[in-house]
């Protein structure tokens, strides 16, 4: 990746009255102040009311956390050519006190290592680190504040309807905030587990690692899920399921020369070609997907050793 010029500055949170579901992060080497008044003269009256300076903070380089920062908030964003995100000012806030916290402990380096595995995590959309976090212990027993933050990302983002439900029904109390814990005590182990995987909460190091290590994975059943990017770091993968989410395209898992098993049943895939050089890929899951009878073929006369399950009435390994 191109070395990232180093110059310091500020990474700052601006918020505007008319548009109070959205945040700008950007950097500046000026003021975060100067910057919001340029921006509330550049919309004069298109857009009533100021903008307003929510956070900011000092850093060495600006230009390499603003790139960290965009990137970790990339499912998020409003535009592609804007700085806008659709984003809570306080998990906004507390996304970027973490990221820079990383970018501190990994001291000067000129370069985005997307293979280290703070940066990693860091870089992470929320979906994927939901998905990551189930294949984790989570011992911890999380404080009331935690609990409330983790109730509004359910609201956001949770595709159990029965889980929704549940949260929804009990945001309807007028004390749930200080209740919170007594409600979360009564829940199942099961509801308890789910609901920690919505937290906000930093991975220790050991953590970290153990995610670095799976050999299996399970994405399965998430449409919010388009491409492979956020697994390439995991050499280890053995067992990967990708079964109904929005997957498209295969080609990052060309590298992925340890996987055995892949489930890519109900999803758009068209083409098997970037797995013809995975020589201990053993089996391929495929039923209901895009690929044409040539091209099974074409595939299997190139790994004939290579099981290929694409038929409703063959048994489907469960992962």
């Amino acid at each position: 990746m191109a070395a990232i010029k180093e110059m310091k500055g500020s990474i700052y949170v601006l918020i505007h009255p008319m548009q109070n579901k959205y945040v700008k992060i950007g950097k500046t080497t000026r003021s975060a102040q100067t910057r919001a008044d340029e921006l509330t003269a550049q919309a004069g009256t298109a857009l009533a009311g100021s903008f307003i300076v929510a956070y900011e903070e000092e850093v060495e380089n600006c230009h390499l956390v603003e790139a960290i920062i965009h990137k970790r908030f990339q499912a998020n964003r409003v535009s592609k050519d804007r700085e806008f995100f659709a984003l809570s000012v306080h998990n906004a806030i507390k996304e970027i006190r973490d990221t820079i916290e990383c970018v501190k402990k990994q001291g000067k380096f000129d370069f985005i290592d997307i293979y280290n595995p703070i940066i990693w995590w860091g870089n992470l959309p929320f979906v994927w680190r939901k998905i990551f976090k189930k294949h984790l212990a989570l011992t911890f027993e999380p404080e009331a504040n935690e609990l409330i933050e983790g109730i509004n990302n359910i609201v956001l983002y949770c595709q159990d309807q029965s889980l929704r439900i549940k949260v929804c029904d009990y945001l309807k109390n007028k004390d749930f905030q200080t209740k919170i814990q007594s409600w979360y005590g009564k829940l199942q182990k099961g509801e308890q587990q789910e609901i920690k995987t919505f937290l906000m909460r930093k991975l220790s190091e050991d953590e970290l690692t153990q995610l670095m290590d799976l050999v299996l994975l399970d994405c399965s059943g998430n449409m919010l899920i388009h491409d492979l990017e956020a697994i390439s770091p995991l050499k280890s993968l053995k067992n990967l399921n990708c079964r109904n989410t929005n997957l498209k395209d295969l080609t990052l898992l060309a590298n992925h020369k340890n996987l055995e098993v892949l489930d890519i049943s109900f999803t758009a895939i068209t083409s098997l070609q970037p797995l013809e050089q995975l020589h201990q890929l053993k089996l391929v899951h495929c039923y209901h997907t895009d690929i044409k009878e040539d091209e099974f073929k074409r595939f299997m006369s190139i790994k004939p050793d290579c099981q290929i399950l694409k038929n409703q009435s063959n048994k489907l390994i469960d992962i």
